[in-house]
């Protein structure tokens, strides 16, 4: 899509992951994906240290929120992927499905789209997946500054 207007080509880009690619598309990742030493030996390493970084970022934010608070935050350890489960029921105000919608609804109010415990059959409320695979990290921490103050943390 072309347009000189910035808000609307913004507003666009969040609705792409919904949308297939075209064929030129295709192609061009058919080719590159063909190439097995560039993968193996640049893509692949670059990929892992970028998600790595990403993930501790992550972690690193996550204690941080626990001292700012004085709550606990558990959270899996992803040995690998691009997202972390990150159980935030110590910042509901009870131990409900309703409650773990509220807080989702607060996340979205700050613009943080997450998927909650509940969509992914989660047996208690309170957890959420937090994808972390941003495209560059000031829009990693521009998404945690804005969980942080959908948890009241700022």
């Amino acid at each position: 899509m072309y347009t000189p207007n910035l808000d609307v080509l913004n507003a666009t880009k969040r609705f792409l992951m919904y949308q297939g690619p075209n064929a030129t598309t295709e192609f061009i990742t058919r080719e590159i994906l063909g190439d097995h030493e560039w993968l193996r030996n640049t893509f692949i390493p670059e990929s892992h240290k970028r998600l790595r970084h990403f993930r501790d970022k992550v972690i690193d934010w996550i204690s941080e929120v626990e001292k700012a608070t004085g709550k606990e935050i558990p959270y899996i350890l992803p040995r690998a992927g691009f997202f972390i489960f990150i159980n935030f029921s110590n910042f509901l105000h009870s131990e409900t499905f309703e409650a773990e919608a509220k807080l989702q609804q607060a996340f979205f109010d700050n613009k943080v789209l997450f998927v909650r415990g509940e969509s992914l059959h989660m047996s208690k409320p309170g957890w959420f997946r937090i994808v972390f695979s941003s495209y560059d990290e000031e829009t990693l921490n521009k998404g945690l500054k804005r969980i942080s103050r959908a948890l009241g943390c700022q």
